[in-house]
């Protein structure tokens, strides 16, 4: 059928059946017929048409239909050569047999949607009855407490496991243990065991044990502490103590060392005699002088600290107050003394910069030799190959 929008199936069948009856251009009989027709009295549209319309709509409707045929034909002729049958006169079935074929078909195709989707209806029924098994199992598990404690049967409770990683995890937060027990256990959620770890322990600072924030387990809950964490736990307080005892004792050995350097320092200041300077190497760069007064509250810091009480010894603005008030209130010759220090210094800073410099001119020095070295080495391989060298080029006339 030619695409017309103003012509609907029936009126075009109705023409195609009028020119077979009435002849090719009698376009005035089938005008005529169509005026007469019961099935177009209320059609406005084709009773108004023209004799010369209702022709050209009649000749594409012939070609259409010729167009069909002729493609229908060649249907049937190359399934006949994949049957090996040959076919003198090709027979074109009615309108009526192929579209019962069509709505054979039709409904053919229409019986398989519908077992399709009853298979997948079937699908969905069985994962529904899963879901709704599973959840019914989820409920009975949270109706049981899991912490709930059997002595007869303690492997199916929660809460030693619980205590124990309450006492090997003491130090870190409520949130860190309840996530990781969470995560090892899943019957039980986060949220169960926050409440739990806070019936079971208490975290807080005691003065006697440790001066950090931890987790105590209750007395009420001491039972159900194993050997195992016990052990672990006392294994780490010796190794803390014998860290803190190998703190005090550097502390002590260092105290002790500058002690000595102090009384050697105050010895020297009595006899009016300096030590000499260091040993330097010039590696790296001599550090800068310090002044009389910071060469005293080197030598002085500790006395004042010792006379301080002990919660006030770690003030830094008092202690360097205090410094400050008996560098102030020392003598004129107290002063001079520690003048002396800092020219001392002064010269230090100049003896070991000479000596940098030395070492830093040597280093140049053999930088720059082996420069010129290579570079020689270059040119004269460019002169070898036939290139000319910048110096050369001078000499060449003009």
């Amino acid at each position: 059928q030619p695409k017309d929008k103003a012509f609907t199936m029936e009126e075009d069948r109705h023409l195609l059946c009028w020119t077979r009856k009435f002849g090719f251009s009698q376009w005035d009989a089938i005008h005529y017929a169509i005026r007469k027709s019961h099935t177009f009295r209320f059609n406005y549209h084709i009773r108004s048409l023209t004799a010369e319309a209702i022709g050209h709509r009649c000749e594409q409707l012939l070609r259409a239909t010729e167009k069909e045929i002729e493609s229908l034909e060649k249907k049937v002729m190359e399934e006949s050569r994949k049957t090996d049958d040959i076919i003198s006169q090709v027979e074109l079935p009615r309108y009526s047999v192929t579209r019962a074929e069509k709505k054979k078909q039709e409904e053919e195709k229409k019986v398989k949607d519908r077992i399709a989707l009853d298979e997948k209806v079937a699908e969905l029924d069985t994962q529904i009855q899963e879901i709704k098994k599973r959840m019914a199992e989820s409920k009975s598990m949270k109706s049981i407490d899991p912490f709930k404690y059997n002595k007869n049967n303690p492997k199916k409770s929660l809460l030693p496991l619980l205590v124990n990683f309450i006492a090997k995890n003491r130090f870190s937060g409520i949130t860190v243990i309840a996530e990781k027990f969470a995560s090892g256990h899943s019957i039980v959620t986060k949220r169960q065991t926050q409440n739990k770890i806070d019936e079971i322990a208490i975290k807080e600072k005691r003065e006697k044990e440790d001066r950090r924030i931890r987790w105590y387990i209750r007395e009420e809950y001491y039972y159900l502490v194993d050997d195992e964490t016990v052990e672990e736990i006392e294994r780490e307080n010796r190794g803390k103590k014998t860290s803190q005892e190998d703190k005090r004792s550097k502390s002590r050995k260092r105290s002790a060392n500058h002690s000595k350097k102090q009384s050697q320092s105050e010895s020297d200041n009595c006899n009016g005699e300096l030590p000499p300077f260091p040993d330097y190497d010039g590696s790296e760069q001599p550090k800068e002088p310090k002044k009389a007064f910071t060469h005293f509250c080197y030598a002085t810091r500790k006395e004042i600290k010792e006379s301080l009480a002990p919660e006030k010894r770690k003030n830094k603005d008092l202690v360097n107050k205090k410094l400050l008030e008996k560098y102030k209130s020392a003598s004129h010759t107290e002063k001079m003394e520690w003048k002396k220090w800092e020219t001392w210094d002064r010269e230090r800073h100049e003896h070991e910069r000479a000596i940098y410099r030395k070492v830093k001119g040597k280093v140049r020095k053999r930088t720059e030799s082996e420069d010129d070295r290579i570079n020689g080495c270059v040119s004269g391989s460019r002169e070898g190959n036939g290139f000319v060298s910048p110096s050369s080029v001078s000499s060449i006339p003009k």
